[in-house]
């Protein structure tokens, strides 16, 4: 399917890196008591050098896992060790389509700016849906 929007996780890349995050985590994606479920912080600091293993075991868009690993740690104020922040920070600078793309770029740049304020404080980084998405179309061809 591909991207539905420029935000970090408005495509099919970041959701594929999201789903083995909670897979490796062994925590529900969509917990049966509703909604998405979130990777708790002792989760994500115990298993963030394997989520990095990951990441860097893919030679398409590396980038793109390590952005993901960002967002998911910094949601929850996990603990990040400064030779992961830099692997985060750096894979901001070669997101390839935010050179080409004005929104992507602010997208990105966003994350980058989080990141090298980022104190532990939790920090969510918002990302409409595909379904959201698709109402801000539909809306949009309506008015």
């Amino acid at each position: 399917m591909g991207w539905w929007s420029t935000n970090i996780m408005g495509g099919d890349a970041p959701l594929d890196f999201e789903d083995e995050f909670f897979h490796i985590s062994d925590v529900e994606k969509f917990p049966k008591s509703g909604g998405i479920g979130t990777i708790p912080k002792e989760k994500v600091e115990k298993h963030l050098n394997e989520f990095v293993e990951t990441i860097e075991k893919d030679d398409y868009e590396p980038w793109i896992g390590m952005q993901v690993l960002a967002v998911t740690s910094i949601k929850v104020g996990a603990n990040i060790p400064k030779k992961i922040m830099k692997k985060m920070i750096k894979a901001c600078d070669d997101d390839s389509w935010a050179k080409e793309n004005s929104e992507r770029k602010t997208s990105v740049e966003n994350l980058k700016n989080a990141l090298t304020k980022y104190d532990g404080t939790p920090i969510v980084i918002s990302s409409k849906g595909l379904f959201e998405t698709f109402a801000d179309k539909i809306n949009n061809k309506t008015q």
